[in-house]
């Protein structure tokens, strides 16, 4: 359905269940201006009932122009003629006399202009009757929102027992730390004397150093067995490391190749100088065992 602003004639396109039967209160978001509304078959009930009171007017009203006509004119009375002597049925009919028709008795114009003026008086009343009051209602029947509380936030009782144990602890640490660091500082200086050689030691070396030697008593000492030890462990560990890394490339190249293309020239200058490697120490060691053999065979 459409609604139309009587105020700012403003249309707006409703769906007609949103008014009910009774009818309800609107807005216009144009003017701010509130009427009722009533449901639209109702508005066209009202509307034909409307039309049909005043077509029963208007008929009243001629009703009422049309009565008074009526009254003066009423029925026309019939002249009878006076009955003939009797000796002239006998001898001649006569003709009857024509029987004029009564002349109807006109209203006077000033009458009937003051009958017409009541009739457009009436009507017009009837039509500007006061409408029905107006309820107004400017929130539309939706209850204002509930005041606003502000939140405040309420801590349990189990988060501030929390709370101060924590600073509780908080507190030990602290004293507990401050201990400790006192500790160390006072330990401290004991540690550093410890740590610090003997003077009486560096007065023997430097008594020591200072008498002149001759240079048979130059002497290096060695490096230590288990540095020497450790070091060649290392070294060897590594080349067997090494060795074995370059027996697997060397064995699974084909297959290195195949899953990267691009190294097959580098992967077969590899292979061929490996192969070069394994013919030149092949031809070493059986010259060896043939030196050996003939040494062997001289001293035999």
């Amino acid at each position: 359905m459409r609604l139309v602003c009587p105020n700012c004639d403003a249309q707006y396109e409703v769906d007609g269940a949103a008014i009910p039967e009774a009818g309800r209160d609107v807005q216009c978001s144009n003017c701010g201006h509130a009427w009722f509304q009533r449901h639209p078959e109702v508005e066209a009930e009202e509307e034909a009932a409307e039309e049909v009171f005043e077509t029963e007017v208007t008929a009243q009203g001629m009703d009422a122009l049309s009565e008074p006509m009526m009254d003066m004119t009423g029925e026309p009375e019939v002249i009878e003629p006076p009955a003939p002597p009797p000796s002239s049925l006998a001898t001649e009919p006569e003709p009857q006399p024509k029987t004029e028709s009564p002349t109807q008795r006109k209203l006077d114009e000033s009458v009937l202009a003051v009958l017409r003026e009541e009739a457009e008086r009436e009507t017009a009343v009837r039509r500007t009757e006061a409408p029905r009051a107006v309820e107004v209602q400017t929130d539309l029947g939706l209850q204002p929102p509930p005041p606003t509380v502000p939140i405040v936030p309420v801590t349990p009782p189990s988060v501030l027992a929390a709370r101060e144990r924590f600073k509780d602890l908080s507190a030990d640490a602290e004293e507990l730390a401050a201990e400790e660091d006192a500790a160390a500082l006072a330990a401290r200086p004991a540690s550093r004397r410890e740590l610090l050689p003997d003077i009486e030691e560096i007065n023997s070396t430097l008594r020591a150093s200072s008498e002149p030697r001759g240079e048979d008593d130059e002497t290096t000492l060695p490096p230590p067995v288990e540095d020497r030890r450790q070091g060649f462990r290392s070294g060897f560990v590594l080349m067997i490391i090494i060795a074995i890394g370059l027996w697997m490339t060397y064995v699974m190249s084909p297959r290195i190749v195949a899953q990267i293309p691009a190294s097959a020239s580098a992967m077969g200058a590899y292979v061929e100088a490996v192969d070069k490697a394994r013919v030149s120490v092949d031809a070493a060691l059986q010259s060896a065992s043939r030196s050996l053999r003939s040494l062997s065979g001289k001293d035999s």
